[in-house]
């Protein structure tokens, strides 16, 4: 027979910190196709889906639509998770591993949704989360990713890589070679050798 879980209370609404676990993203069809200023139309968007596991065991859901409108949402994220993105201005890339095992600080709201209780969650940094919240300071998970890492540009470098610089021709003297004694006799014993080798000449001649 099939097992019918209960559905787990919502958090209270309140600061929290957890951890970033089976981190996905999909694509999601937009029920009103959006129009752009250009022109353009945008049917689906990509949705990304956090689970975050506080320390209590519960977890809950955070749901990101990647819109040019939620783009302070992924800066909120990103602050929360301390990581880095590339200098102000540029695109950045963001991908599952990035989020997964990350330690976030967020806040729960709840709001009401067709009479249903709806939670809702915000990403803040840090600081301010403990600030708000002073029992959060210290809290650790096992495992979790280290803290910032710099995020991916979007934007190629228009600068060309540097050059290694050409090596500079190294000069070297080449090895000279042992001097002989021949080389060492002064002139007054060259003279010496002279007369004696025409002497033995002599001799020889003599003895023929």
């Amino acid at each position: 027979m099939p097992v019918i879980k209960r559905q787990q209370p919502p958090l209270p609404p309140g600061m929290y910190c957890g951890i970033a676990k089976q981190v996905s993203v999909a694509w999601q069809k937009l029920k009103q196709p959006k129009v752009n200023a250009d022109g353009t139309t945008i049917g689906s968007v990509q949705v990304f889906t956090i689970p975050l596991h506080i320390s209590g065991g519960q977890k809950l859901n955070a749901t990101l639509r990647v819109m040019e409108a939620t783009a302070w949402i992924f800066e909120q994220l990103a602050k929360s998770g301390e990581l880095l993105p590339p200098p102000e201005g540029q695109d950045y890339l963001l991908q599952t591993d990035d989020i997964e095992n990350r330690r976030f600080f967020f806040e729960v709201i709840h709001d009401t949704f067709n009479g249903a209780i709806v939670t809702n969650v915000r990403f803040h940094a840090p600081n301010y989360a403990i600030q708000v919240n002073p029992s959060l300071e210290g809290i650790m998970f096992e495992g979790e990713a280290p803290r910032g890492v710099p995020l991916r540009s979007a934007t190629p470098s228009s600068t060309p890589p540097a050059e290694a610089p050409a090596p500079t021709p190294q000069h070297s003297t080449p090895a000279q070679p042992p001097v002989s004694d021949a080389e060492t006799i002064s002139e007054e014993e060259s003279q010496q050798a002279l007369e004696y080798v025409k002497k033995l000449r002599q001799q020889r001649q003599e003895g023929k």
